[in-house]
């Protein structure tokens, strides 16, 4: 990640004093595009490299043209064309099938959903002003780079062009608590607890393995949106001192009511995505397709497909499968409570003391079902079975579990003592 070394703080830290203070200088706001380029080049390239970057480069430039090419067309076969040959690209290199050595995968997924964004807007006709080193600067912008937020080309193109020092003030008060906050996340509370999170057999003593492995799965939750939210923290800020305005990732997800709250305030600008290029088409071509289909059961094929993509984006493992089907069937089952028994029967009943109680009840389910589902994201799928196989077990020694690096992975080993099972993730 491109936060974690200090050296890298450093050249951060360096390159944002230089770029406001060029800002400040020179009105030219090409100038300081190039500058912004630049710096992103070498920033990016301290955890990646710099064959990678240009050829990104390149490729967006490509995928820049297509757009102004859609501007002018308006064609969904030249559209899906130009996703296609993306996504195939994506999928030959994330998932290993052939050997592309000019690019790393590393904040390829990321790359992926902004041209993507730039190509059905660019087709909608949506994109206010087409700017090829705005562009650019969108694509290998240096904090958003690996890990997002994803952001949309026109909210990008908007701050470049600003007069930062305008703003430079309310954004810098606005991101002083944020870069606190992101820091105590990702450098304090993650440390304490990762390890506990992804080894339960270091709940020993008197502990058995089952209690150890629902308190590691309890604190997965946390160190996952620990993790995840303070990088986006510290990413959005470091957008902020160099005066563009990124969008919002996470939203104290833990506290939703129910599920559907959830993908809506988790990775936001992730969900939000799927929302609008993944879950909303299905579901819009379904129903002119299937006509007699009732709208219910289109919206349900539409959030197994959505979470089927969700998954394949995360992991080749089939454990993701799993995980992306666990939320699909999830969602349906909330909205099937939500048309026949919430808004029938809850609604209905006039006490503030009983609504209370139901939306606590209602945060509490929602989290312990979120974080069964980290079980799922979190294991492979052999150990899963072997876990699920033996949760009955009463023999606290008969599991041991241990941490492993294989060939830079973290991974789990899992030891089964009473009959030398034995597997390897």
């Amino acid at each position: 990640m491109i936060f974690l070394e200090n050296s890298t703080f450093l050249y951060i830290l360096v390159f944002i004093l230089i770029y406001n203070l060029c800002s400040y200088l020179f009105s030219n706001k090409t100038l300081s595009n190039i500058l912004l380029i630049v710096g992103s080049f070498v920033l990016v390239g301290t955890v990646c490299t710099h064959e990678s970057i240009a050829t990104v480069l390149v490729l967006s430039s490509l995928v820049y043209f297509a757009g102004k090419l859609l501007r002018k067309k308006k064609s969904k076969f030249y559209l899906i064309s130009f996703i296609t040959i993306l996504i195939i690209a994506f999928v030959i290199k994330n998932y290993q099938i052939a050997e592309i050595k000019l690019i790393q995968a590393i904040g390829l997924s990321y790359i992926l959903f902004r041209l993507i964004h730039f190509l059905i807007e660019s087709n909608r006709g949506t994109i206010k002003d087409y700017n090829y080193l705005s562009f650019l600067n969108y694509i290998i912008f240096f904090p958003t780079f690996i890990a997002g937020p994803i952001d949309e080309y026109n909210n990008f193109n908007y701050w470049i062009k600003q007069k930062r020092n305008t703003y430079k003030t309310i954004l810098i008060k606005e991101g002083t608590f944020r870069l606190l906050l992101g820091v105590v996340k990702k450098f304090f509370l993650v440390p304490i607890i990762v390890n506990y999170s992804l080894d339960f057999s270091l709940f020993g003593g008197g502990t058995i393995w089952q209690s150890g492995f629902i308190y590691s799965l309890l604190l997965y939750s946390l160190y996952i949106l620990f993790d995840f939210s303070g990088y986006s923290d510290i990413a959005i800020v470091t957008a902020y001192l160099i005066g563009i305005k990124t969008p919002e990732n996470f939203d104290n997800p833990y506290f939703s009511r129910n599920l559907s709250i959830f993908w809506k305030k988790w990775h936001m600008t992730f969900s939000n995505f799927l929302f609008r290029y993944v879950f909303k088409p299905i579901v819009v071509n379904l129903s002119s397709v299937l006509k007699k289909t009732p709208r219910l059961l289109i919206t349900f094929i539409g959030y197994i497909l959505t979470f089927i993509i969700c998954c394949i984006w995360h992991g080749n493992t089939i454990n993701f499968v799993y995980w992306g089907l666990f939320h699909g069937l999830g969602l349906i089952l909330f909205k099937l409570w939500n048309l026949y028994v919430y808004k029938i029967y809850i609604q209905a009943i006039k006490s503030n003391f009983f609504h209370w109680a139901y939306n606590s009840l209602a945060i509490i389910i929602t989290f312990l079902f979120v974080t069964a589902g980290w079980f799922l994201f979190n294991y492979k799928s052999n150990d899963i079975s072997l876990i699920l196989n033996n949760i009955n077990s009463s023999n606290n020694e008969k599991v041991t579990v241990n941490t492993i690096i294989y060939n830079k992975t973290a991974g789990i080993e899992i030891n089964y003592v009473s009959n030398h099972e034995f597997i390897d993730i």
